[in-house]
């Protein structure tokens, strides 16, 4: 069993990846933020940061073979603060940054939510997320 494998298989119930979904041939990156805890998470940083680099690799891939970019989608229905760590959030996002600064991999970061309260962590997290980056989240409550 791969890395990849190892951590999807790890992890899957936080991140899934879909390299064809609906046949379109359009990765993507599937995040259940629910399933998502400071307490059940600490200490998986370094796990978390070898996953995306992992898949943002696999997507970067998936573009140039069909010409597409991938797309992120986070699901935030149901979420309380507790599914949210500002320090873990900054912890992945300077890692995963430097690593694919300023490649376009993704063109939507496409977030479901069903209350206010990731909109309101996105006004606190979205000064330290690269204005090109901010500019592909789309929030869509459902």
């Amino acid at each position: 069993m791969s890395s990849l494998d190892s951590l999807l298989e790890k992890y899957k119930n936080f991140i899934t990846y879909n390299e064809n979904p609906n046949h379109t041939h359009k990765a993507t990156i599937s995040i259940l933020v629910k399933n998502f805890t400071s307490k059940k998470f600490k200490g998986t940083e370094p796990d978390i940061i070898s996953l995306v680099t992992l898949l943002g690799n696999l997507v970067k891939k998936n573009n140039i073979c069909y010409n597409k970019l991938g797309t992120v989608v986070i699901d935030l229905k149901n979420v309380t603060r507790n599914n949210f760590s500002v320090s873990y959030f900054s912890k992945i996002y300077k890692v995963i940054d430097k690593t694919f600064y300023k490649e376009d991999i993704v063109d939507k970061i496409i977030c479901f939510c069903n209350s206010n309260i990731p909109t309101l962590i996105f006004q606190l997290v979205k000064p330290m997320i690269d204005p090109t980056t901010v500019k592909k989240f789309k929030f869509y409550k459902v």
